[in-house]
């Protein structure tokens, strides 16, 4: 069976650096900035991290393959961390700080994440994923 990217450890320590990195300055720019103005700017610079990190990984992991070049498992991992975040983000904003409504909604955007990602990457009828499994 051929390998698929670089690890699973690489992968993991990928995501940490990024989490750890979006923490850091949303929390700095938060504290900077003040409640209002700092969370919205905290928020906004986390996502844009999280799009040079995933788009440092393809360029040094991947080569020059495009995404639908990239393994299947990859595509699915790194759409299901996208959905993922893009939903806690927003659920964030719009919900109440109640735990039992938090653990609720993580469970729902989790599992909404995971059927699309797998939705998108393994079931669509389209040339690209069809291109990309042969």
């Amino acid at each position: 069976m051929p390998r698929e990217g670089p690890g699973f450890l690489i992968d993991l320590f990928f995501i940490w650096i990024m989490t750890i990195a979006c923490l850091v300055v949303a929390t700095a720019l938060d504290n900077q900035f003040g409640r209002p103005i700092g969370l919205l700017l905290g928020v906004a610079a986390a996502l844009f991290i999280v799009f040079l990190f995933l788009l440092a990984y393809y360029r040094v992991y991947l080569g020059e393959r495009p995404l639908l070049g990239a393994t299947s498992r990859i595509r699915f991992a790194i759409l299901l961390f996208q959905l993922v975040l893009i939903g806690f983000v927003v659920v964030a904003l719009f919900s109440p700080p109640d735990p039992f409504t938090q653990v609720i909604v993580a469970g729902v955007v989790i599992g909404l994440g995971a059927i699309l990602s797998y939705w998108w990457v393994y079931q669509r009828d389209t040339p690209e994923v069809a291109q990309a499994e042969a």
